[in-house]
């Protein structure tokens, strides 16, 4: 949130605004997200893959070395298996969000000019 807010205050836009939506994406929701993002990428023709469990992470196998290689193989290939469904599902998931999200400001940005439309014409403003 202090990084969206200095931003806001360089480039002088929406600092309310910046900070609302920094609040979705925290430690507590980014896992829900990542899973919604997997699960649109898998609804895509095309792009295929399954969920698979990650490769358990055993203390005494990362400090030794010999162990360590074979872990981080593991991992590669956990990720690549992620890969499709994940990137896709991340743009479709980027996407449906930034559209609503414009959506939803365009129609509350609306409703509030009408309403002071009609305030100020109820309060003497010309026809």
């Amino acid at each position: 949130m202090l990084g969206a807010a200095l931003a806001c205050l360089i480039f002088r836009v929406n600092l309310p605004l910046a900070l609302l939506t920094t609040l979705y994406t925290n430690p507590l929701t980014i896992v829900p997200l990542y899973l919604l993002a997997f699960e649109l990428g898998q609804l895509l023709p095309g792009v295929g893959g399954h969920f698979v469990a990650p490769p358990e992470l055993a203390l005494a196998g990362v400090l030794d070395p010999a162990r360590l290689g074979a872990w981080l193989m593991a991992l590669l290939a956990w990720m690549t298996e992620l890969g499709r469904p994940l990137f896709f599902g991340l743009l479709m998931l980027a996407s449906l969000l930034a559209g609503g999200g414009y959506l939803v400001v365009r129609g509350l940005w609306r409703l509030y000019l009408v309403r002071a439309w009609h305030a100020r014409r109820g309060h003497g403003g010309r026809p």
